[in-house]
């Protein structure tokens, strides 16, 4: 893919321990990420976070405010299929006590479904992630505590499986 020099935004994180995530909008429509001398470019997308009742998440807003993706959050399941329906993200995180089979059912039927991940966000005592294979829909849990690297690391896997399910 051929870029011109210009760069609209740059963004430098601090990730793991010696690296630095560098994040640069080429255009309106693709994000160039740079990890040391890796170098990946993805079309631009967003995190979507269903999350009525923010303040439970224990930081989780503010390790999003970390990372190269926008993060639009939303109350209510409507809403998140309304998103959804509009322009699909990346990534959806649910908190735990919204993931309703209904709901995630709904977000699994939308076209291109099969670009977004989706997670809940669970208690490490839960019993809902020992038993992943009867949630089907569901690509994963985030076990509180949360953590950067985990988190970075869920984001970046995200981003590729929409980036190649487009191709």
């Amino acid at each position: 893919m051929k870029t011109n020099n210009k760069r609209l935004k740059l963004k430098r994180q601090k990730i793991f321990s010696q690296f630095y995530l560098e994040k640069r909008r080429l255009n309106s429509r693709y994000i160039e990420f740079q990890i040391g001398t890796f170098v990946m470019v993805f079309p631009s997308t967003y995190i979507l976070l269903l999350a009525p009742q923010l303040e439970e998440l224990q930081g989780l807003e503010s390790l999003l405010q970390q990372v190269a993706l926008d993060v639009e959050i939303v109350d209510t399941a409507d809403q998140a299929l309304a998103r959804v329906l509009q322009n699909p993200p990346c990534l959806i995180i649910l908190q735990e006590h919204l993931r309703s089979e209904s709901t995630i059912h709904q977000l699994r039927t939308i076209a291109d479904a099969d670009r977004m991940t989706l997670v809940i966000v669970t208690e490490i005592d839960s019993p809902s992630w020992f038993h992943q294979d009867q949630r089907p829909d569901v690509d994963g849990f985030l076990v509180k505590p949360l953590s950067s690297d985990v988190l970075f690391s869920l984001i970046h896997s995200a981003s590729a499986r929409q980036y190649c399910q487009r191709s």
